[in-house]
């Protein structure tokens, strides 16, 4: 039952679920075929999560798999997490990041596993924790 989805003891993880968003290959806005159904699942447990919990703060993570130069998908894995947070209500509580292809889900050996790494993660901030600029430090060491 994804309207009971609340944070974990520690904040950082959904109890139950985890929401997650996965993207065609170089597409920023269209979901992988066959994912849409757990995608608008992502969508509305976070929906819900934050709902429930006004005071809660959300960070979406845009990532990438490997394919295209570094620069690029640093700015794909932020248009990704962009759009995902034009879906959510209580935008002013969401976060973005972009790592680029920095933090891959599975390795990069096969088409099988890069599409895996074309996603947005979701993730609960700390009551003190201080959202990220929507860069990584790497990207920004590449933007030098």
């Amino acid at each position: 039952e994804y309207n009971n989805v609340r944070a974990s003891v520690s904040g950082q993880d959904f109890t139950g679920y985890k929401p997650i968003v996965y993207f065609k290959f170089a597409e920023g806005k269209v979901y992988r075929e066959g994912t849409e159904e757990t995608a608008a699942r992502s969508i509305d447990a976070v929906t819900n999560f934050l709902r429930k919990n006004p005071e809660a703060r959300v960070l979406l993570e845009g990532h990438t798999c490997y394919i295209q130069r570094r620069l690029p998908n640093f700015e794909l894995g932020l248009e990704r997490a962009q759009f995902v947070e034009s879906l959510l209500a209580a935008a002013d509580r969401v976060f973005v990041l972009s790592f680029g292809e920095e933090k891959p889900a599975a390795d990069n050996s096969s088409e099988k596993t890069r599409r895996l790494n074309r996603r947005v993660e979701f993730k609960i901030l700390n009551e003190n924790e201080v959202p990220e600029d929507v860069y990584s430090q790497e990207y920004k060491e590449l933007k030098k």
